[in-house]
């Protein structure tokens, strides 16, 4: 259930990815449960990215990106699951405006966007 539209990854690049991506930005604590939900129940983790980033990733983390890639590939966290994209598909600020999580192809980069709330602004997390 990784992805209904898994691009010109095969599943198993795709698990590589979300492996490397835990190990190097998901809280310790929770990153088997980030992988869970990752391959087996991404509207869970959809939810959690716009309404618990805060358990995903350490404080160190929280930013905004400085400038964005040019190109890549990436992998899009939807409801019903990861999506293999060319950047920018379309503009990337659009993607997060709701929330959400872009991992670049090697999983070595990546920003997330909280869902804005009433009375308070989105918080983003990013690392280069």
């Amino acid at each position: 259930m990784i992805s209904q539209a898994v691009g010109t990854l095969s599943e198993a690049a795709i698990n590589a990815i979300l492996e490397t991506f835990a190990q190097l930005y998901i809280r310790g604590e929770f990153r088997s449960r980030f992988l869970h939900e990752a391959r087996q129940k991404p509207g869970q983790l959809d939810a959690r990215v716009c309404h618990g980033i805060e358990q995903l990733f350490e404080d160190r983390f929280k930013m905004k990106p400085r400038e964005l890639p040019k190109s890549g590939v990436y992998l899009i966290l939807y409801n019903t699951g990861f999506k293999v994209e060319a950047w920018p598909a379309d503009d990337a600020a659009l993607k997060l405006a709701y929330g959400g999580l872009i991992i670049s192809h090697g999983g070595k980069w990546f920003w997330s966007r909280s869902e804005p709330m009433k009375g308070s602004p989105e918080i983003e997390y990013h690392a280069s």
